[in-house]
Formats: C-alpha cells, structure tokens, sequence
C-alpha cells in the first residue's frame, strides 16, 4: 500500500489498516489531543485523538519520520 492508496481510503479503512498492519512508533500529548504515530510500509501516519470527543479527528500521511507536531 502507498500513501495515496491510504489517503484515499474511508475513515473506517484507515481505522482498519492501522489496526492491522501499523507498526506503534511513538505518541505525542498535547492540550486536548494525543498524537499516535504510526508506520505503514515505507509511509508513516499520525493519528489525532481528541480527548473531549473521545474519538480520532483526522489522520496526517507523511514519508518522513519527523511528523510527531509539538
């Protein structure tokens, strides 16, 4: 899978390719979000959670691995 095949995905897709095939590299907090970066064949993406809704807010593709937002 590409990075352009993971953006065109729905919201559940991207949910699902995460949960199957994303490698955990790291997380960052925020205030009112955590920041879960993930690696997925030769992409990585970060996963924002917001804390007030309790639910994922988007989710950022980069081939780069310095994408953890301070």
């Amino acid at each position: 899978m590409t990075l352009r095949d993971f953006s065109r995905l729905s919201e559940a897709g991207k949910d699902e390719m995460i949960a199957l095939w994303g490698d955990y590299v790291t997380d960052n907090v925020i205030p009112g979000q955590r920041i879960l970066l993930y690696k997925l064949d030769d992409f990585y993406v970060e996963v924002y959670y917001d804390f007030k809704e309790q639910k994922i807010k988007k989710y950022k593709g980069c081939l780069r691995s310095d994408l953890i937002s301070n």
